[in-house]
């Protein structure tokens, strides 16, 4: 185990997230502290809606980046050791812990097509505006597809 990714030795990878990447997603942090502590607290509510907006690609990037992240920590075998391991978890996990408080805050109070990823809300607005004829869509080119194989 020698503690590289893609030849950059660890230290350096994390002075480069801490410096680079961490910033990018101080929103994170930001948009968590502005959580209601009570579900029925509007005032507070209110504010968290003022303050939380998302583009069109939603938490894809940053979800995306976490990930890549864990599958850095918990590949096998490993590429890092245990303590480097230990050390990247510390620097991630404030902001996984927070992205999972506001994806737990966004379930429970508005409609999922607002935080889903863009694949999956782009497949409901297809199946809310559409969807009456994408089931005969598909039927039609299996029995194509069948036909063609059969000559």
């Amino acid at each position: 185990m020698h503690d590289q990714v893609s030849g950059w030795p660890f230290s350096k990878l994390c002075r480069a997230f801490e410096e680079e990447l961490l910033p990018s997603l101080s929103f994170i942090i930001e948009l968590h502290s502005l959580l209601p502590i009570d579900s029925e607290d509007h005032s507070s509510q209110s504010t968290f809606d003022m303050q939380f907006c998302l583009g069109s690609d939603g938490l894809e990037p940053v979800v995306t980046c976490l990930h890549s992240f864990h599958h850095l920590i918990t590949v096998k075998p490993p590429i890092l050791s245990q303590p480097n391991q230990q050390t990247a978890i510390c620097l991630i996990n404030p902001y996984a812990h927070a992205l999972q408080k506001l994806m737990q805050h966004l379930q429970n109070t508005c409609d999922h097509v607002y935080y889903d990823l863009r694949m999956i809300s782009d497949l409901q607005a297809l199946l809310q505006d559409k969807g009456h004829f994408l089931a005969v869509f598909i039927i039609i080119q299996l029995i194509l597809k069948k036909c063609a194989a059969n000559t």
